[in-house]
């Protein structure tokens, strides 16, 4: 795969897991993690990182951060032995971009039945959230009307 890939398509997504590790490895969430932290580092510097945290090889992060560019996450520059690593979009924009493929593929899927779930669910957990939808469709309508 190309080394700026733009395939940064959901796989999987897992219910059992909290945040990027819904989508992420572990090792994978805790590099991006990392690597949105710092925008450019090597292997190294994001192994010495990690290690502290968990004991993880040299090799395995080397191994995950090169599935991470192609899967279009990070980007590698330099030559080998020297390899610098940047990710290839930003945190918000990567959330951005899961919480769409997420939302497209539930409402694909599922049409009336997840729209009227997702609604349960944020009147249920966050009633101000279900507020800033209608604001938000009112202000699409409007859009559209001035489009007339």
């Amino acid at each position: 795969m190309n080394k700026d890939a733009e395939d940064t398509s959901l796989q999987s997504y897992h219910l059992n897991c909290r945040g990027l590790e819904r989508v992420l490895g572990t090792l994978e969430a805790a590099i991006m993690e990392s690597m949105w932290h710092k925008q450019e580092a090597t292997i190294r510097e994001v192994w010495e990182e990690l290690c502290l945290e968990k004991h993880v090889a040299f090799n395995t992060i080397m191994t995950v951060m090169n599935r991470l560019v192609e899967k279009g996450l990070l980007r590698r520059s330099g030559v080998t032995g020297s390899y610098r690593f940047q990710p290839l979009m930003t945190r918000e924009d990567f959330l951005d971009k899961l919480s769409r493929e997420v939302s497209l593929s539930l409402i694909t899927d599922f049409g009336r039945r997840a729209v009227a779930q997702f609604v349960e669910v944020l009147e249920e957990g966050n009633p101000e959230y279900l507020e800033l939808i209608q604001e938000m469709v009112c202000r699409r309508k409007e859009g559209q009307n001035k489009k007339r």
